[in-house]
């Protein structure tokens, strides 16, 4: 994918897009967008050419077209999980993006950020071969996303996140305190932040256009010693679990490291 790569857009510099954006400087020409204004002056302080840009029934906001004219674009947009709507504003406003991209490419170069839970939880290992079938609403919403993308152009890279952590992101607290929580046996799909950068920026270098990739760590601790582990790390009180499992899946990474030849930094989740 690099070939001919000078610029990167970074729609949605938030948790994974801002730092991916500030890595980035260092080999590319970067802009990236922001709803906020005074996160608009951040980016800029850091040297990102740096936009607002507010996504509802038409993009808004200080920004200028250059931000879609960028040799590749990483749309890095979650779509929240507690928005009622989220099957029809998160669609809607990737659609909005890629409009403008095709504005000036036929087959704009793009790496959608999408997640894991586009999977079933069917009790097994998934690889990008598995059929997608989201239950909640947000899965439903990446799915949709991810054919927008893939039929809007053929220069694509989508990017199954598993469960973050890192930079602000402490699993060890979302348990924390509470008392027999089910499913203790569960086995955890997990990554963290170095490894998503890192996974990125190699895209941008060796991707094959057309291609899909998980992105999860090697090992699978279950639920009871990774979240204890957690707790432990920042002096919390662990959450008592009851035995056995919920509806689980197990993410396969070997397409991506083979792909990219690429080893986890961090392939255990229990050392997070």
């Amino acid at each position: 994918m690099a070939q001919g790569i000078e610029s990167v857009s970074i729609i949605g510099c938030g948790w994974l897009g801002y730092p991916l954006a500030k890595r980035l400087l260092a080999s590319y020409q970067v802009h990236g967008s922001t709803t906020s204004l005074a996160k608009k002056d951040q980016l800029s302080h850091d040297g990102i050419r740096a936009n607002q840009l507010i996504l509802e029934e038409d993009l808004s906001g200080d920004f200028t077209e250059k931000i879609f004219q960028s040799d590749l674009t990483v749309i890095s947009i979650p779509p929240g999980r507690r928005n009622p709507d989220v099957n029809t504003w998160y669609p809607s406003a990737i659609q909005l993006i890629l409009n403008r991209l095709r504005k000036y490419r036929d087959h704009p170069s793009i790496i959608y950020i999408s997640s894991t839970g586009v999977y079933p939880d069917s009790f097994g290992e998934v690889t990008e071969s598995t059929q997608p079938s989201p239950s909640r609403p947000s899965g439903q919403a990446v799915l949709s996303a991810e054919k927008l993308v893939s039929d809007a152009s053929k220069n694509w890279t989508i990017l199954r996140l598993s469960g973050l952590a890192g930079l602000g992101r402490e699993p060890g607290r979302w348990f924390a305190g509470r008392e027999e929580v089910e499913g203790g046996d569960t086995p955890v799909n997990m990554v963290h932040l170095d490894d998503c950068l890192n996974v990125i920026e190699l895209c941008i270098k060796k991707s094959q256009p057309g291609s899909t990739y998980n992105v999860c760590a090697d090992e699978h601790p279950v639920k009871k010693d990774f979240y204890t582990a957690q707790a432990d790390k920042l002096g919390l009180q662990p959450a008592t679990w009851q035995r056995g499992t919920v509806p689980f899946k197990i993410v396969s990474n070997r397409a991506v490291k083979m792909a990219l030849d690429y080893n986890f930094v961090h392939p255990d989740p229990i050392h997070f």
